[in-house]
């Protein structure tokens, strides 16, 4: 078993909701780790090292044909080191028409020097705190 894996599962489990097609993708600094949910089913989950945008746009769209899936008909969700008009974020949203930073909602949250973090970046350890 691959912990990176086993995180996005658990963090997926959290975030995706139950009833539409669900992309969840995590990225960190080299690397990014996808997760597809279909009607609260999970169908697909990979992790890829990547070394520029352009290989992290490769990977999605490789894995979207590659499962036949239309990237206008599923709502793709970021995580970890994603932000707001950043060139990955704003790369892949030229491909992903319902593509946003997703916050995770696990009653707990970042103080002092790091309340101005948003949560979306650390999630995995958000939950985990949650679990404690």
């Amino acid at each position: 078993c691959d912990p990176h894996i086993d995180a996005l599962i658990a963090v997926g489990r959290d975030v995706l909701p139950p009833k539409v097609k669900t992309f969840l993708l995590y990225l960190e600094k080299t690397s990014v780790g996808m997760l597809y949910a279909e009607a609260g089913q999970l169908c697909y989950v990979n992790r890829f090292a990547f070394r520029t945008v352009s290989d992290l746009v490769y990977y999605m769209v490789f894995v979207l044909n590659e499962l036949k899936i239309n990237p206008s008909e599923i709502t793709v969700l970021a995580m970890g080191q994603f932000e707001a008009n950043s060139e990955a974020y704003d790369e892949l949203s030229k491909y992903l028409p319902d593509f946003a930073l997703r916050h995770p909602s696990v009653g707990a949250s970042l103080k002092g020097d790091f309340a101005n973090i948003s949560s979306h970046r650390y999630a995995a350890l958000l939950r985990t705190f949650a679990l404690a």
